[in-house]
């Protein structure tokens, strides 16, 4: 009977020990960068044109969701661009407030490695020709 509690404490630190692994401080982290390109945004807009306006790119962000665990929300600065510190596991991304034909193509999965750095472009066509 004496063992009983012996082994339930040893479960316990494990399931705490794994759980400050897994999710908790000392989780292993990997990062995403890359950016969000959308357009364009007049018909026959010339090539050399690519620039959207920055409001496009400030009132939306990726939405990350992780196999376990909430959403994770990743701004984009005013060029398209996002960086993040995440933590190593798979996730599907998706943009918010996306409504362009280009984004059909969305969700897209992506794995985030431990010490690594993702890079993750993603193109949406307005559909605007």
């Amino acid at each position: 009977m004496k063992k009983l509690p012996i082994v339930l404490l040893f479960v316990l630190a494990f399931v705490v020990a794994f759980y400050i692994f897994q999710f908790g401080p000392l989780a292993p982290v990997g990062y995403l960068e890359g950016k969000v390109t959308i357009g364009p945004f007049m018909p026959v807009e010339p090539s050399n044109s690519s620039s959207a306006p920055p409001e496009v790119y400030l009132s939306r962000y990726l939405k990350l969701k992780p196999v376990l665990g909430s959403d994770i929300r990743l701004s984009l600065n005013a060029s398209g661009y996002f960086i993040g510190t995440l933590r190593a596991g798979h996730y599907t991304v998706t943009l918010t407030n996306c409504t362009f034909l280009g984004c059909r193509n969305l969700p897209l999965n992506t794995e985030i490695r431990a010490g690594e750095v993702t890079h993750l472009d993603i193109d949406i066509d307005t559909g605007i020709r």
